[in-house]
């Protein structure tokens, strides 16, 4: 759904019950949905959207404020936050082969590209997330591409076993775990 952010509230979910159904969350936004990420304070979580329209532009679900992207040549398709900082100055973006960080210009209202984190040489990026000091690059050709956000170094690399494809990306928790959605019958 390109026009709605959707949750699924597990908070008092046991394995015995169904899973709940997922809800719309309240989030007015004006334009449709490229990608979504997350936003936390003191263990509260909601979502930030990268809208699909130029010039994107970056709409937080609680603040309800909308920020530009500037200088975006406007092939941004997905989106990370460090979702353990309370502040929202610092946005990963991914564009096709590259992921750029961007930081907020509160002279220009809006966010400006720092630096290049990542390139990767010939697979395109399908989805982003932060943990810690490390962004995590899903690609195409079923890689996880580990990068230090400080330095833009590389710490690894992972890749999907056997034949399976990365197909939407995935995420990361902060217990060192990676969760990935393939394109395959073995899991």
């Amino acid at each position: 759904d390109n026009f709605r952010v959707w949750q699924i509230d597990l908070k008092n979910y046991s394995d015995e019950q169904a899973l709940p159904l997922p809800t719309t969350v309240d989030c007015d936004i004006n334009g449709t949905i490229a990608d979504i990420a997350a936003r936390c304070i003191h263990g509260k979580c909601w979502p930030v959207v990268l809208l699909n329209e130029a010039p994107r532009r970056i709409f937080d679900c609680s603040r309800k404020e909308e920020r530009i992207l500037l200088q975006d040549p406007g092939n941004a398709k997905h989106l990370a936050t460090n979702s353990s900082r309370s502040d929202l100055e610092t946005l990963f973006v991914s564009e096709d082969k590259e992921v750029i960080k961007y930081m907020f210009d509160a002279g220009r209202s809006g966010y400006a590209p720092h630096w290049i984190v990542s390139k990767s040489p010939g697979h395109k990026v399908v989805g982003l997330d932060v943990v810690k000091n490390h962004l995590l690059s899903f690609q195409d050709n079923g890689q996880v591409v580990v990068t230090d956000m400080e330095s833009g170094l590389g710490c690894g690399t992972w890749r999907v076993p056997k034949t399976d494809q990365m197909i939407g990306g995935g995420c990361a928790d902060y217990d060192n775990t990676v969760h990935i959605l393939v394109n395959g019958n073995r899991y």
